[in-house]
């Protein structure tokens, strides 16, 4: 009969111990998984502003390469001024 409780007792313990176990390393492995999203997001946002300032300013030299009206010179200059400003807040 001791044998019985004194198994139970230890089987208790040991499961106990090994759910305990378990439930850290899940809790540990989506804490890293949320830092690895966090990372690609991170990563992706500061591709998409480095993109859109080098094509506004690929377009604003264009302008400034063929002549272009004065006008579509002060829309390309004030759309690249807006990604630089974007870009210097963000990054």
């Amino acid at each position: 009969m001791t044998l019985l409780v004194t198994g139970f007792i230890f089987t208790t313990i040991l499961g106990t111990w090994i759910s305990y176990y378990v439930d850290l390393s899940l809790d540990q492995r989506a804490r890293t998984l949320d830092k690895v999203e966090q990372s690609r997001k991170a990563i992706q946002e500061l591709s998409t502003y480095m993109y859109e300032r080098r094509v506004r300013s690929e377009l604003l030299l264009s302008s400034l390469k063929r002549q272009a009206p004065i006008e579509e010179l002060k829309v390309r200059k004030l759309n690249y001024d807006e990604s630089y400003v974007l870009w210097n807040k963000n990054i």
